[in-house]
């Protein structure tokens, strides 16, 4: 019995490896940058959420100070609410991931504990 001739496969081989690599790569840092600006984006709403309460308890817009911080945070406010001296936010990262534009969310409360 004969065994076929086996010279030259290990470049295929090779080459259909790296390319696999190369693709679950490019995945895990594409999911790695989408965790780290929601992060970031979670960040930046606990600011800005703290100083639109902290301004709000001294008589001041807290939203213009949310505005103000999430801003400086690299994060757009896109809602904020004023309820007493507590304000809830929400801010928006525009994070870019394989070419393509994604917005990352996040949502933040601050004020006043409640007894």
């Amino acid at each position: 019995m004969r065994w076929a001739d086996e010279r030259g496969l290990a470049a295929p081989l090779i080459v259909s490896l790296a390319g696999v690599i190369t693709v679950v790569t490019l995945a895990g840092a594409a999911l790695s940058r989408v965790a780290v600006d929601q992060r970031r984006a979670a960040a930046a709403g606990d600011l800005a959420a703290l100083a639109g309460a902290t301004a709000l308890q001294h008589g001041r817009p807290g939203c213009s100070a949310a505005r103000d911080i999430a801003a400086d945070n690299d994060a757009r406010l896109t809602r904020c609410e004023e309820q007493g001296d507590r304000i809830d936010i929400e801010v928006v990262i525009s994070s870019a991931v394989l070419g393509r534009a994604v917005d990352v969310r996040a949502r933040a409360r601050a004020g006043p504990a409640r007894g």
